[in-house]
């Protein structure tokens, strides 16, 4: 029987707003940066039902991985995946590990962005080496979800620092560079710009891809983890809320560009960017480095975590410079990974669970359909921006 397999071997440390702390803090990250910049795409009334929709859909998703999990303390969408067939296996391990992965690539961007605004540094591929070697120690010294949790209240704390600065900024006019590239184009080109936006919102508001990680070391996982799960929502909901309503209209896709020719800003910004992005990197890279440990089935010792980080870090360190366009990299994994692990993946893992209700297998049905949408449209959409931007700018890992 796995370790993990029942509730009394696992005491867990917190409840439910412990677990809430901890799912704000990796949802309130640096999606909420491109946020602004995605509600005036999709018009702030399109945007507010955006919102709506996604904490129905999200609490749906949620509720499905927590009846799927019930009774024992899986680790993550991989381990509780075993009971699944192969097919169903391989999605699911498929979508876990890209997600992540562009994740934390994503992670050490942003990190070498607050890097180069607190230091005053211009070279992308040498800031974000430094970034990605600098957060190394910080996952060597936590290596459980509980080790994070006070942490994670620092890393909620410096981007509410980053977003008052930003939006304090926001008084000055519009600099015409902010302006989307779509802005003029054909229709078709505006609805790919659209759906783009959709999946860089997914991306900013999914909770279900570190939700059983927060669920195992809660005290009472069966009876704690939906609660906390629809606290987190609301909480990060309503943060998102005052940042669109805040930033006014016509805000920069990336909205740390807004107080980048103020000295004064953004040195203190981009400190407090650096130290709240590293906290979420330790926070995915903890269950993504686990993951693969029990797979490969290496010995958990402190060397082997260190080759492992280091690997999965270096990789990182290659998505960040292959695709350093931040709303366009926010988009391509909200819609092609985020997408599948925030609806589809929950989805499947409760239509292989025992037992089901009828109408819980129609909510899946409905969550699987969705995420086919999101993610042809959202990924094209994506794409095409990735491709515009690369005309305008030097080759990937150029400084």
């Amino acid at each position: 029987m796995s370790e993990y397999a029942l509730v009394s071997e696992s005491p867990g440390g917190y409840g439910v707003l412990g677990g809430a702390v901890l799912l704000v803090a990796d949802c309130v990250g640096t999606g909420v940066l491109a946020l602004p910049g995605d509600a005036w795409t999709l018009g702030i009334g399109g945007f507010g039902a955006l919102l709506v929709t996604n904490f129905v859909l999200n609490l749906s998703a949620g509720t499905l991985v927590t009846e799927a999990a019930r009774g024992g303390r899986a680790r993550d969408f991989c381990e509780l995946s075993a009971g699944c067939g192969a097919t169903t296996k391989a999605i699911i391990l498929a979508a876990w590990y890209s997600n992540l992965f562009l994740v934390l690539g994503q992670y050490v961007l942003v990190m070498s962005r607050g890097l180069e605004l607190a230091v005053g540094a211009s070279c992308t591929a040498l800031s974000s080496f430094a970034a990605a070697a600098s957060v190394l120690a910080l996952a060597q010294a936590t290596r459980t979800m509980t080790k994070l949790r006070w942490p994670s209240l620092a890393s909620i704390s410096s981007v509410f620092v980053v977003l008052g600065l930003c939006l304090a900024a926001r008084h000055r006019p519009y600099d015409p560079a902010w302006l989307p590239p779509h802005l003029g184009a054909p229709r078709w080109r505006a609805a790919l710009r659209a759906s783009a936006a959709v999946g860089s919102c997914v991306f900013a508001m999914g909770t279900q891809k570190l939700l059983l990680n927060v669920r195992r070391e809660q005290r009472d996982p069966d009876a704690q983890s939906n609660p906390a799960l629809a606290l987190a929502i609301a909480l990060f909901s309503a943060v998102y809320l005052v940042v669109v309503l805040g930033a006014g209209p016509r805000p920069p896709a990336f909205l740390l560009d807004a107080i980048s020719s103020d000295e004064w800003l953004r040195r203190p910004a981009g400190a407090c960017l650096f130290a709240h992005v590293s906290v979420s990197y330790a926070i995915n890279l903890q269950p993504l480095a686990k993951t693969l440990q029990s797979h490969l089935g290496l010995e958990d010792s402190n060397r082997r975590w260190l080759a492992l980080t280091s690997a999965i870090t270096a990789s990182a360190w290659f998505v960040a410079n292959a695709v350093p366009f931040f709303p366009d990299l926010v988009s391509l994994i909200g819609a092609f990974a985020s997408a599948p692990l925030n609806f589809a993946i929950p989805a499947l893992l409760y239509k292989h669970a025992r037992p089901k209700e009828e109408h819980r297998r129609r909510e899946a049905n409905f969550h699987i359909a969705l995420t086919i949408l999101i993610v042809l449209a959202g990924t094209a959409g994506a794409i095409v921006d990735i491709v515009d931007n690369w005309e305008h700018h030097p080759p990937p890992f150029d400084c």
